[in-house]
């Protein structure tokens, strides 16, 4: 044995490029394959552009060729590249059926949290990754032990290891970092929607494209003294200090919508997962409408980052989640809060590094944090592998009356719920049959349909629980309840194709929008509606007639609607914005009019310009 092991397979150089031409074709060919639907529409569009094939391949090979001469192994370099380039595809893959967005350099960073929610999906996936891991170990061994090159000099080997890895280092930082060619590509269908991009001009070639995009750049005409006197000029009026201030508990639920709402569906027989949201919703004392978070499918802190900052994820024109760049204190609702006498807890039923909330919490101002490891018990608590929304409210009342007890101070209570996170095949444990429709679904798309409402109808439930605790209550309180995001589907956009729904990332900038909408709810009880009536106010503003605007203003117009908006210059002017353009994206606005538009007036440019800068002032200027 030990002789057969010393007599190592030795292959050549003409061998070895050999062996690595046919692995980088064979890998190449597997990742524009694996690619969702795609394959066609890519070699369409390279038929018009060639050198889309190129920028696709020339990598695979490059990187195999480098490993080749940093080793001496051919066998090795190809199972290693192939094997991380193959991965790297079947993610894309899963990122886009599951969230209708491709994978982009910077969720690399966020490994641990892909790690969490990996666990809780069906076995058989996991057992199919770990299976693809083992064979990738194996075939790693098997080319250590059995094969090795030829003896090379090595001043050879260095001076082609060398010349490899500087010849991609030069059309990196060149042809794949030029943003004007990668964008001299057409692209099949809408331009707004990043997976056609990824799709039309090949995943490998767009991957290394974004990579550049990760530092984040100073907005045009920014001039960080405009927003160092605008914060200086901030003054507290006294009679805020004194005045009596209700206490606020403001809820993100987990991929909390009324995709219930739907022509092509009905409940008769079962309960309305949106009950109580909507009969809140026309109360006397309640505010409601629809939000426009920065994602679909995900990226829950970048709708917390937007509500708490009154800044948009959106203009920080950077793909890494918001909460990544908050590194310092940062004037959040807490903190400003903080200011006239509030106390604050923020309550996560999920692990504390997740989004580094731990830190970002500090940084913006909660005296208090409860997470998941010494908070809540994962055993008893669960429903559908997630803390319950009944515990999470359980908490949140618990906090509450601990509070009442020890302190005369108004709370501010945060709390992010995590039941209803997907998947949803099976999740809650039944077939998913607890609605009506005509439309013909297959059992799979009723499952992941019928388990998502049972969740949005469980956290329903806690909302009419917590109100009518409060409702007859002496201790004034303003609740504010939305959602995060759409939830994201393991069969992509089929359940929205099949219910007809008017939500599509590649249609009309309608249909775009609409897939970035969540519901939201703003509603005090009696005691509060003494201290300030929130309805009359929102009759003296000129807000939106369907009450649709962007996530970013949500927590000033609260602010505005209590009467604290001139606690902090950046909510007024949010609020000032929101009037005229209550609705910004990347790429078009909505004016006060429901007009959607990608030109504004003047005047209104300039203010979007401003809130752009002040976004980039607060993380990465402010001293």
């Amino acid at each position: 044995m030990k002789t057969f092991l010393k007599q190592k397979i030795q292959l050549g150089i003409i061998s070895s490029i050999l062996l690595i031409i046919v692995f980088s074709i064979g890998t190449a060919y597997f990742m524009i394959n694996v690619a969702p639907e795609n394959t066609k529409e890519f070699f369409a569009m390279t038929e018009k552009y060639p050198a889309l094939i190129w920028l696709n391949y020339i990598p695979i090979p490059l990187c195999m060729i480098l490993l080749y001469f940093l080793f001496n192994n051919a066998l090795l370099s190809v199972f290693i590249c192939s094997g991380i380039f193959s991965l790297m595809a079947v993610v894309n893959n899963v990122k886009i059926q599951m969230r209708q967005d491709p994978f982009i350099p910077s969720d690399i960073t966020l490994i641990n949290e892909v790690k969490a929610i990996f666990t809780s999906f069906d076995e058989s996936y996991i057992k199919t990754a770990i299976t693809a891991i083992i064979v990738f170990v194996v075939l790693i061994l098997i080319s250590i032990i059995l094969f090795k090159g030829k003896k090379m000099n090595n001043t050879l080997r260095f001076t082609c290891f060398a010349s490899t890895l500087a010849i991609m280092m030069c059309i990196h930082f060149s042809v794949y970092a030029s943003s004007s060619y990668y964008d001299s590509f057409e692209i099949e269908g809408n331009y707004y929607f990043k997976v056609n991009h990824y799709e039309s001009k090949g995943f490998l070639y767009s991957f290394i494209h974004d990579i550049h995009t990760l530092s984040v750049q100073k907005p045009v005409g920014y001039d960080k003294t405009v927003y160092e006197k605008m914060e200086k000029e901030t003054k507290i009026p006294n009679s805020l200090k004194t005045k009596e201030k209700p206490h606020i508990i403001m809820i993100m639920g987990e991929a909390f919508s009324d995709l219930s709402e739907n022509e092509n569906i009905d409940f008769k027989g079962y309960r309305d997962p949106l009950k109580n949201f909507k009969e809140l919703s026309k109360s006397d004392n309640a505010v409601s409408g629809h939000i426009v978070v920065p994602n679909f499918g995900g990226g829950t802190s970048d709708t917390e980052f937007d509500v708490f900052t009154a800044c948009s994820t959106r203009f920080i024109d950077n793909p890494l989640s918001s909460y990544s760049f908050v590194r310092k204190d940062f004037d959040a609702m807490p903190s400003i809060l903080d200011t006239i006498g509030y106390d604050s807890v923020a309550i996560h039923p999920g692990y504390s590094w997740f989004y580094n909330r731990y830190n970002v919490y500090n940084y913006f101002g909660f005296d208090k944090s409860i997470f998941l490891e010494d908070n809540f018990e994962p055993v008893t608590q669960n429903k559908g592998m997630y803390i319950s929304d009944e515990a999470a409210t359980d908490k949140i009342i618990e906090n509450f009356e601990e509070h009442i007890e020890n302190s005369d101070n108004p709370l501010f209570t945060f709390c992010v719920t995590i039941q209803n996170h997907g998947p949803y095949e099976e999740k809650y444990g039944f077939d998913g049959r607890n609605f009506n429709t005509d439309m013909e679904l297959t059992d799979h798309q009723t499952s992941i349909m019928g388990n998502y409402f049972e969740g949005v109808k469980d956290a329903d439930k806690e909302l009419g629980r917590l109100t009518d605790y409060f409702e007859d209550s002496d201790e004034p309180v303003v609740i504010v309840y939305f959602g995060d995001h759409l939830p994201g589907f393991s069969n992509g956009t089929e359940n929205f194709e099949a219910l007809e729904y008017d939500i599509n990332l590649n249609g009309t900038k309608e249909e775009y929008l609409n897939a970035y909408k969540t519901p939201f709810l703003i509603w005090e009880n009696d005691s509060a509606k003494e201290i300030t009536n929130i309805k009359e106010v929102e009759k003296t503003l000129n807000l939106p007639s369907d009450m649709t605007i962007s996530s970013n203003y949500l927590g000033s117009l609260v602010m505005e609607l209590m009467g604290y908006d001139s606690l902090y210059p950046l909510w007024q002017f949010s609020n000032n914005l929101m009037e005229e353009v209550p609705v910004v994206t990347e790429y078009f606005y909505v004016n006060n009019k429901g007009e959607i538009t990608e030109k504004l007036p003047e005047k209104e440019t300039e203010d979007v310009n401003l809130l752009k800068g002040w976004a980039y002032y607060k993380l990465f200027d402010e001293q």
